[in-house]
């Protein structure tokens, strides 16, 4: 599949997986953001990755909160 877009791009999945299988996956243009000391008041989320190669968000903390719900991974 190739796909090219102007403004936005969705998958959307029947079965419950899309799979990005490649070496690399980039994603250049990703913001990144900065730590401010009133930013527990924001709804902020980390990407994590299962070794399973499952993807889930966690709300970010000062330190990496994606240990915490390893249960997902199973």
């Amino acid at each position: 599949m190739e796909a090219t877009c102007r403004t936005e791009l969705r998958l959307e999945s029947k079965d419950g997986e899309i799979r990005l299988d490649a070496a690399k996956i980039k994603l250049p243009r990703l913001p990144h953001g900065s730590y401010t000391p009133t930013g527990t008041r924001q709804k902020v989320f980390e990407i994590c990755v299962c070794a399973n190669g499952r993807l889930f968000l966690s709300q970010a903390g000062t330190g990496s909160t994606c240990q915490i719900n390893t249960s997902v991974c199973l």
